[in-house]
């Protein structure tokens, strides 16, 4: 085990994550691949062995029992044609371009903070919104945008 100051390891770690992104590595990729080789320098064996342990150990949480049943619900809002109408209404009360986006993003929060999952808010809500916002007019690579800091907001 190194003794090394956490300063030295972070930026270490993020040297190398963003020197692997300039090689054009994806960001997964990058991820996964600084964060077990800083384990494996930083403690060897052993930490591997606390990846896999922690890796299992977040499985087991009770919650994510719930995130199928909360994409079943996503795509059967979807299908029914009832967020296309929410949508609607949105797009309509906001009055100005932009406000689709917003409203997705306090829709987002409102259903992370009732599920306690945001995970759960990000798929579903991506399912609903991402049709709803490519049939008005946005751009096909904004949509997801409004979704990621709206179910952090809320988790």
């Amino acid at each position: 085990m190194l003794d090394l100051d956490p300063l030295v390891v972070t930026g270490g770690m993020f040297g190398c994550m963003l020197l692997m992104l300039i090689l054009g590595a994806p960001l997964t990729w990058a991820l996964l691949t600084v964060g077990v080789g800083s384990a494996y320098f930083l403690w060897g064996a052993a930490g591997l062995e606390l990846l896999a342990i922690s890796t299992f150990a977040s499985m087991d949480n009770f919650l994510l029992v719930a995130l199928p049943m909360f994409i079943f619900m996503g795509l059967m809002l979807q299908r029914s044609g009832i967020t296309d109408d929410l949508f609607d209404m949105i797009n309509k009360l906001m009055g100005y371009p932009g406000g689709l986006g917003m409203g997705t993003i306090i829709v987002c929060a409102l259903i992370a903070a009732m599920a306690g999952v945001s995970g759960a808010a990000t798929v579903s809500l991506g399912i609903i919104a991402l049709p709803a916002m490519l049939k008005r007019g946005y751009d096909k690579n904004w949509p997801p945008v409004p979704l990621w800091p709206a179910a952090h907001w809320a988790s």
